[in-house]
């Protein structure tokens, strides 16, 4: 049976129930009348008084962070339960000589209201939905942590706080995982609560960058993934927007000739000082400028047009379309309606929709990063190949 994780907002689940308030509110509301603040103080303070005489077991909600997760559930109103912990509260506050036992029959009463915690180990099925095109199987175990759709319910919890929402190909992804009726997922360690998404860490690989370059470069594996995935696709390569040469020092050491433009001049510099590190200078000519001046003369139909428009890592975050991230350049987006292989370099969150012909005229790559950096189940950018103009551009 399908049910909720409840307690976080980032679970997708169905159930039949519709909890529409926090188990925090559903006990402010209720009677009988008692300062909730102080009455749940000192029943924290009466149970760990419990807990310290012999042979006395902790209760799970003489915590603070425990107690306020459990207040923080979204739950069903019961209202003869949540008159009965209401008033074992007010008994604590009232009977102090017997203020251990009204706290763990309050406690007690809390606990039951909420869902029970499914043990570390147990068996979830989990499902990654809401994909965006060409987003295989396999990827998404990849992204899951997962060599099937079955895991541990501790690591669904953590693939929940990592994938559940994030934008992908202009698709939000929706995690769901199936569990029990009256069991939620166990909450996730704080030191697993990373930036979703986080790109690994890793040295850059070029020796000559300045600021932009080392925020933009392609991570050596994936360029060469991407020379890899255009090795038979057209003849030259034109790199439009070179930067500080990491896709077109990738291409070159694959053995393509490759043709770079790069509009600033100190940039343009330092992306040949690495070609030349890396001894392809024979295979690359880098020209500084704008490459859409000189696309009507230089690009030969047989050329693979490689274009990394400029962003940073921080727009990952941010829906582009093909509209909003190519309007600065009409000449680029003129010559990829009639010439033919061209391939795109793009942000995780970029919309594939929104590509010229829309995303089935082109191949999808949603590009990973490796276990060695700790990045292997993050989708850091995407690459967009098609080798020949869609017939309905044609016409256009």
């Amino acid at each position: 049976m399908v049910g909720r994780w409840r307690g976080t907002p980032h679970c997708m689940a169905s159930s039949s129930r519709s909890p529409n308030r926090t188990l925090r509110a559903h006990l402010a509301a209720s009677p009988p009348h008692v300062s909730l603040k102080k009455a749940l103080r000192a029943m924290i303070v009466a149970l760990r008084a419990a807990a310290r005489l012999p042979g006395a077991v902790r209760h799970p909600l003489a915590g603070r962070g425990d107690l306020e997760r459990v207040l923080q559930t979204e739950v069903d109103k019961d209202p003869v339960a949540l008159e009965a912990i209401k008033s074992d509260l007010r008994r604590v506050l009232q009977e102090p000589q017997n203020a251990s036992a009204h706290a763990r029959s309050a406690a007690d009463g809390l606990l039951a209201q909420v869902p029970r915690v499914l043990a570390a180990d147990t068996d979830c099925t989990v499902h990654l939905e809401n994909r965006p095109p060409q987003m295989s199987d396999r990827l998404a175990r990849l992204l899951l942590g997962s060599e099937s759709f079955t895991m541990p319910a501790d690591a669904a919890a953590r693939a929940v706080h990592r994938l559940h929402g994030l934008e992908v190909g202009g698709y939000a992804l929706s995690v769901r995982v199936s569990v029990p009726d009256g069991w939620r997922l166990p909450s996730i360690p704080r030191s697993a609560r990373m930036d979703r998404g986080r790109w690994g860490r890793q040295a850059p690989w070029l020796d000559h960058l300045d600021e932009v370059g080392r925020a933009s470069l392609t991570p050596r594996i994936l360029a060469e993934r991407m020379a890899r995935l255009a090795a038979d696709v057209g003849e030259r390569v034109v790199d439009a927007c070179c930067g500080c040469g990491g896709n077109t020092v990738g291409f070159a050491a694959a053995g393509r000739t490759v043709v770079a433009w790069e509009l600033d001049a100190s940039r343009a510099e330092l992306a040949r000082r690495n070609v030349r590190a890396h001894d392809v200078t024979k295979r690359v000519t880098i020209h500084t400028g704008s490459v859409e001046a000189a696309l009507c003369t230089d690009l030969q139909p047989t050329d693979l047009l490689f274009i990394d428009p400029p962003w940073l890592p921080d727009g990952n975050h941010r829906v582009d379309t093909f509209e909003t991230m190519f309007r600065a350049f009409p000449v680029l987006v003129d010559t990829m309606k009639v010439h033919g292989p061209v391939m795109l370099k793009l942000p995780r969150a970029f919309h594939v929709d929104s590509l010229p012909g829309g995303a089935r005229a082109w191949t999808l790559r949603y590009e990973v990063g490796r276990r060695t950096t700790g990045d292997a189940g993050v989708v850091r950018m995407i690459t967009a190949l098609r080798s020949v103009v869609p017939s309905s551009m044609d016409n256009r």
